[in-house]
């Protein structure tokens, strides 16, 4: 089944590559260790030269140390780290710069050894590479943030084509093409929001936790993640249900618009111009909408189905347990590490998988803040806790745990961003 939203896209653009720095000075604020050693090298001869002057006019008053001696060993002190600086003077005095800092500097240290004052000289040329260090440290700091910042932007984007989704590399997106988001993912390129209205978490751009509410025609950037948004399900039974579709031979491209992810419960939206409604019992409730009430007690997944405010029916999902899990459970038992079993699933169906995992402890039934409390409730017994999540649903928990965990392979964006681990 091919699905496509326009009113939930993302208009991507493109940044502009050719970006630089310009500076009136000749400086280079490399950090490479040929750039530090050739640096201070003549710093510390110079300080060490200086240090030895020191000691001889006011500790280890020598005779010899007097007249022109005393002149040229300062002199000999001050050129490993004032050359440089009065080289540099004399180029940008030529192109007219008379108030740059080389040329001040060696104003000062000139005048200093003038008067007589030429430790002083010499101590002030000696904070030039001081500063430069700082400087150094500075744009090897902001060239790390800026590094990271491109990081947070991922490899890849969905571009609508047509009636088709095509992952393409986020280099490959044309300016003008429409992307879509699914919630919890990650944009890959900075765009204008199409949708009339959307959330993101803007955390690892700015640090900022609070959710960023965006409207249709709002710039967003890369990195953004969609905390909340009219999208396609990245539950793993929404997939499930998706590949049941593709692989159904009587099923036929199908235009829907308009969904909405209800974190917890489901989702809904038009689908060839009917109102669907696609979750668990819960969100029949919430909608008001009568169901069968047989889907409480029925110990699978069941995915509720109602078309225009009428329930239409129900998917049966079985919960397949992977053959190393009850060993991993077991392995955690032996270590004496308790396991808890949380999930939006119906109780019947976590009781079952609990019983065959033998965990003692499996709560259903619950919504994202629900599994929050439960954390919540046991951080407070002074417990270490560690969560394994997948879905965005599982963000809010596992950032609070002291140890969160995502799969990467089913795992949102939102999901992986905050884990401690992901696998």
């Amino acid at each position: 089944m091919t699905t496509k939203n326009a009113t939930e896209d993302v208009e991507c653009c493109t940044l502009d590559s050719d970006l630089g720095i310009n500076s009136e000075q000749d400086h280079d604020h490399g950090s490479s260790t040929g750039s530090l050693f050739a640096l201070f090298l003549p710093a510390m001869i110079s300080f060490v030269l200086l240090v030895l002057a020191l000691l001889l006019d006011h500790f280890f008053s020598q005779s010899w140390f007097l007249g022109w001696i005393r002149i040229i060993w300062y002199v000999v002190a001050y050129l490993p780290v004032g050359f440089p600086v009065l080289k540099k003077a004399f180029h940008s005095s030529r192109k007219g710069a008379v108030f740059s800092e080389f040329f001040l500097m060696s104003i000062a240290t000139v005048g200093a050894f003038r008067i007589g004052q030429y430790a002083e000289g010499v101590t002030v040329m000696l904070f030039y590479p001081r500063g430069e260090l700082f400087q150094m440290l500075a744009v090897k700091k902001a060239k790390s943030n800026i590094k990271s910042l491109l990081d947070q932007r991922p490899d890849f984007a969905s571009v609508i084509e047509g009636q088709k989704v095509i992952l393409k590399k986020a280099s490959e997106v044309a300016l003008g093409k429409i992307i879509e988001l699914k919630a919890g993912e990650k944009l890959a390129l900075d765009g204008k929001l199409l949708s009339p209205h959307a959330t993101f978490n803007t955390a690892a751009l700015f640090g900022e936790i609070k959710p960023d509410f965006k409207s249709k025609g709002d710039v967003i950037l890369a990195g953004m993640i969609t905390a909340a948004i009219e999208a396609k399900s990245t539950h793993p039974v929404g997939s499930a249900l998706i590949e049941f579709a593709n692989n159904n031979k009587n099923s036929s491209t199908t235009n829907v618009i308009e969904v909405i992810e209800i974190p917890g419960l489901g989702l809904k939206g038009i689908v060839d111009g009917n109102e669907i409604a696609v979750g668990s019992s819960k969100l029949m409730k919430k909608l008001k909408i009568d169901y069968d009430k047989e889907l409480d007690r029925i110990p699978f997944t069941t995915i509720a189905v109602a078309i225009n405010q009428k329930y239409a029916g129900y998917f049966l999902i079985a919960d397949e347990i992977k053959e190393d899990a009850k060993t991993a459970i077991a392995g955690l038992h032996k270590i004496k590490i308790k396991t808890m079993l949380l999930s939006g699933d119906n109780q019947a169906v976590v009781t079952a998988v609990a019983k065959e995992l033998n965990i003692k402890d499996a709560f259903g039934g619950l919504l994202p803040e629900d599994k929050v409390k439960k954390v919540e409730a046991l951080l407070k017994q002074q417990v270490k806790v560690a969560f394994v999540g997948d879905g965005v649903n599982d963000a809010p928990v596992i950032a609070i745990a002291d140890v969160g965990i995502a799969l990467g392979g089913l795992g949102s964006d939102a999901t992986i961003e905050t884990a401690d681990i992901v696998i």
